[in-house]
């Protein structure tokens, strides 16, 4: 009798939940990927052996730090040649203004002064061969000395302006040297180039190279992410486009971790539509992303796109 009568005397507990009026969330569930505003694709300027690869996939770096060496020794060898050729340039014009111009100014006070003394034994002549004293040979050979050192003169006057600033001589050296420092400057950016750096601070998230691979120049041989403000980049149907504005708030969470979730922003809607999928692109940001996503991780999204009233309920 207890047992039949215990149900009646001790009956079960029932939950009751009070029925209420609340307002309806519509949202717009969709998924894409991680994303930072850019990427940088690390290239090769020239074409060479891979020599050395000190960082790995994954890596964070710094502006500046090393990711790939090339082999160096044809393009150093030619730097080593540039500066020989600009050394011997710069020895040349350097002889022009100690040596060759201080030599021929020289020359040319030496021409002045013999021409004189071979003009005043012409003159002598002259007189001499007018009074009777002198024969015509004997003014004939005063006369080519006079010829001679008038000319003597004339070469050493453009011997010193040869070897001026501005004269032909100068000019050509010059001109020998602005060469020779322009192919060493061409050879230094060369050989720079054998040494690829990180162009900002960042994670390596792909490497398409290994050590005794040839790079190609112009090739994608790394990909950089670098720091910065990280999105959610994903695509929604068309017929979502309506319900989309900028500032409307998301909950996100990655597929990796569907347990853990974490707020985030609409701030960017495509103005174009692909006609082959039917979709437009949308960017989500975040202030502070979890530590566990990553490049590419795909993450889900519920978008706040509007709110609506639920029915009265009945009974």
């Amino acid at each position: 009798a207890g047992f039949v009568s215990r149900p009646y005397l001790f009956p079960p507990k029932v939950a009751v939940v009070r029925i209420e009026r609340h307002d309806l969330v519509q949202t717009v569930v969709a998924s894409g990927r991680v994303e930072t505003p850019y990427r940088v694709n690390i290239a090769s300027q020239v074409t060479g052996t891979v020599a050395r690869i000190p960082v790995e996939e994954g890596q964070s770096v710094k502006a500046g730090d090393v990711l790939i060496e090339l082999d160096d020794r044809e393009a150093k060898a030619a730097m080593v040649q540039a500066e020989g050729a600009m050394a011997e340039a710069e020895t040349r014009l350097r002889q022009i203004r100690d040596v060759s111009l201080p030599s021929a100014q020289e020359s040319l006070k030496q021409a002045q002064a013999t021409l004189l003394n071979v003009q005043q034994s012409h003159d002598r002549e002259v007189k001499l061969y007018r009074s009777g004293f002198a024969t015509k040979a004997d003014l004939d050979a005063a006369q080519k000395d006079l010829d001679v050192a008038e000319t003597q003169l004339r070469s050493a006057r453009l011997q010193v302006v040869s070897n001026q600033a501005g004269g032909s001589a100068y000019v050509m050296a010059q001109n020998q040297l602005d060469q020779a420092q322009s192919a060493l400057a061409a050879a230094r950016v060369k050989f720079s180039y054998t040494v690829i750096t990180a162009p900002s601070d960042g994670t390596l998230i792909a490497r398409n190279i290994e050590r005794g691979n040839v790079a190609q120049a112009g090739d994608t041989l790394m990909t950089l992410s670098p720091v910065g403000e990280t999105r959610l980049v994903l695509d929604i149907d068309e017929k979502n486009l309506g319900s989309l504005q900028v500032g409307q708030q998301a909950l996100a969470s990655a597929d990796a971790y569907p347990d853990r979730t974490f707020p985030a922003e609409l701030v960017y809607i495509n103005p174009y539509v692909d006609p082959s999928q039917g979709s437009v692109t949308v960017k989500l940001r975040f202030p502070d992303p979890p530590a566990y996503l990553v490049q590419d991780m795909t993450v889900s999204f519920d978008i706040e796109s509007g709110y609506g009233h639920e029915p009265d309920a009945v009974g």
